[in-house]
């Protein structure tokens, strides 16, 4: 897995990418607003039409991000309910709904996207076996079963 240079990459995509869907009414002029900012979009579709993968192409950094990757926000549910379910996506900032803050405590808000950044960054594993240590098993069975055998 290759570790994004900087997070602006992704802030940048973003930003692009909310600006067009705010600026949208069609699937048309969602892709022409991507491309007036120097970006492409592919969507993947099955036999029905159903919308089940989003790929954004930013050309001014040279990367291809999948919507997911983007966020929840951006991922092939979200597009394929507005184009084809006419639910067009609401997207919200950070300041929409916070909760006043106490003089004696400060609330922090998490944005579950950069927790999804982070976690990619850090390549988090999930649980489960580990390949390296079953193979280090197997190896070492194979040495016990040599040296019985040559002894």
């Amino acid at each position: 897995m290759i570790i994004m240079k900087t997070k602006d990459i992704i802030t940048r995509s973003k930003a692009v990418v909310s600006v067009a869907i705010r600026a949208a009414n069609t699937k048309e002029v969602f892709e022409k607003a991507l491309q007036s900012k120097g970006m492409d979009v592919v969507f993947r579709t099955n036999n029905t039409g159903r919308i089940y993968g989003v790929t954004f192409i930013d050309h001014e950094n040279k990367v291809a991000l999948n919507g997911s990757r983007l966020g929840k926000a951006f991922s092939a549910n979200v597009f394929n309910a507005w184009f084809n379910e006419g639910k067009k996506p609401q997207l919200f900032t950070e300041n929409t709904a916070q909760k006043p803050v106490n003089e004696e405590k400060s609330v922090i808000n998490y944005d579950t996207s950069t927790i999804e950044e982070l976690s990619a960054i850090f390549d988090i594993k999930p649980q489960g076996e580990d390949y390296e240590e079953i193979a280090f098993a197997r190896r070492m069975r194979k040495k016990k079963r040599k040296k019985f055998i040559n002894h």
